[in-house]
């Protein structure tokens, strides 16, 4: 998008507002007090008339924040009272502008934003304004979740791995900085919705490089994986809704299969298919990051997950000697239990640390 060449002046800015005062008969105290109003509690018509005053004087310019209460006080857009009306002509099909939208939280208009294209390239909202600024800039600046919660409903963004898309036809270069940004919202909020778009139940995440722990196999980057720093982990453990979302066992659907590259036998066999998507339940494969971190941490948590892992691999083992015959499968030393026809992997024990050597190191818990 093309720079904006030409912002009003502090001077032609008074200008602009003395003359849309007059248009609506308003007086700077009338302005002061619709501003106070929308500020909220603790701002007065009083507090406000001084800087109203200079903005008309052309001695001072508003701040960001006084810019949005401004537009709403005289009703037109932040890019009207900003830029000088040649310029300005060129941004009317927007109906507020991305700062306005992520400020108000207006769905409606956000959808607009999303769903027109500019240029035959990207959607409004996906591109960025004249202060080099994303609507998600804004969105994360308010920490506005329900915005986030919306544009996730609506597939306006969605996440593959680390990789962020809009539309999932438009794509944005350096977007993979968003991620800690959904991620921090997410823990800070303990939003699982928001979570569980970011990071899949089929997605394992890992600790840094330059956080491992000892290197081990459970802890170290494997494919596309996500790897997430220490101390987001640590959070994670801290959270109720998200934590629970991680350590529940759960059966895959088909629908989760097509998005999985191995991690999970999905044999063309219709049979296999339905009895494995059916009948055998798996978990989350960060659950024995979580579980021996949290023994590794000495976290209270830690006890709740055992019996969590205690209880799931009884029935893991149950359900495979009901449904397979002893030489159908196997379980390496990681926990994961390896279909032999497919040499796939079709769920994995809880709470394994890669040897027995690590579970005496640490006197790890042994879970089976």
């Amino acid at each position: 998008m093309p720079k904006i060449t030409k912002i009003r002046s502090e001077s032609e800015l008074g200008n602009f507002i003395s003359k849309k005062l007059k248009e609506k008969e308003m007086s700077q105290s009338d302005l002061a007090s619709k501003i106070a109003k929308l500020r909220g509690k603790g701002y007065s018509k009083n507090s406000i008339k001084d800087n109203v005053s200079k903005w008309i004087r052309g001695d001072r310019y508003p701040r960001t924040e006084y810019l949005y209460y401004l537009s709403q006080a005289l009703k037109v857009d932040i890019e009207e009272i900003l830029v000088a009306e040649e310029e300005c002509m060129k941004y009317k099909a927007r109906p507020f502008t991305l700062y306005a939208v992520a400020k108000s939280g207006n769905k409606e208009a956000l959808d607009k934003l999303m769903l027109e294209v500019r240029n035959g390239c990207y959607p409004v909202g996906a591109d960025y304004d004249e202060f080099d600024e994303t609507l998600l800039d804004y969105i994360f600046e308010f920490e506005n979740i329900e915005l986030i919660q919306h544009l996730l409903e609506n597939n306006y963004i969605c996440f593959h791995y680390k990789d962020i898309s809009y539309n999932t036809v438009f794509s944005m270069d350096g977007a993979n900085e968003y991620f800690d940004k959904f991620l921090t919202l997410a823990l800070k909020y303990d939003d699982v919705y928001i979570f569980k778009n970011i990071i899949k139940k089929f997605e394992p995440f890992y600790l840094r490089d330059n956080e491992k722990i000892d290197s081990k196999e459970l802890f170290t980057c494997r494919r596309q994986s996500i790897t997430m720093s220490k101390d987001n982990v640590l959070k994670i453990l801290n959270t109720k809704k998200i934590l629970n979302y991680l350590t529940t066992p759960y059966k895959l659907t088909e629908k989760d299969l097509c998005y999985l590259y191995g991690d999970f036998v999905y044999p063309n066999n219709s049979i296999y298919l339905n009895r494995e998507v059916t009948e055998i339940e798996t978990i989350h494969p960060s659950f024995n990051l979580l579980l021996n971190l949290a023994i590794l941490e000495n976290l209270d948590i830690s006890k709740k997950l055992i019996k969590v892992a205690q209880n799931y691999n009884f029935q893991i083992e149950k359900k495979l000697k009901e449904l397979y015959s002893p030489i159908e499968y196997r379980i390496d030393n990681t926990g994961n239990v390896i279909l032999e026809h497919s040499r796939r992997i079709l769920t994995r024990y809880a709470g394994l640390i890669d040897s027995i050597k690590d579970r005496e190191k640490y006197n790890l818990y042994k879970l089976f």
